[in-house]
């Protein structure tokens, strides 16, 4: 799998629980979050579980890819997801594993 292959599948991820996903050269801007309230009461929560599914969706992909950190409510966007290349040896572990589980 590729990166582009991988962040395509994380944006769709990302699209259908809510997020209006955006991708801005090695970044992941979530225009919505659909658990605004409680992540405004409890973003370190929140934004933890946010964090791990996206690196877990990465993870079970094999992806040559994954998320660095999660800043949440960045200015202008609710929040934004840092790409960063992921270990090659992780990335070759996964791919033919996983894409009968994403299916």
């Amino acid at each position: 799998m590729t990166r582009e292959e991988a962040i395509d599948r994380v944006l769709a991820m990302l699209a259908q629980l809510g997020f209006e996903p955006e991708l801005d050269g090695g970044r992941l801007l979530l225009r919505a979050c659909p658990f605004r309230a409680v992540a405004d009461r409890r973003p370190d929560v929140t934004c933890s579980v946010h964090l791990g599914l996206m690196r877990g969706a990465l993870a079970e992909m094999g992806a040559p890819v994954e998320i660095v950190n999660l800043q949440p409510f960045s200015a202008p966007h609710p929040c934004v997801a840092n790409l960063s290349k992921s270990d090659a040896s992780h990335a070759e572990a996964g791919p033919a594993r996983t894409a009968r589980r994403m299916e």
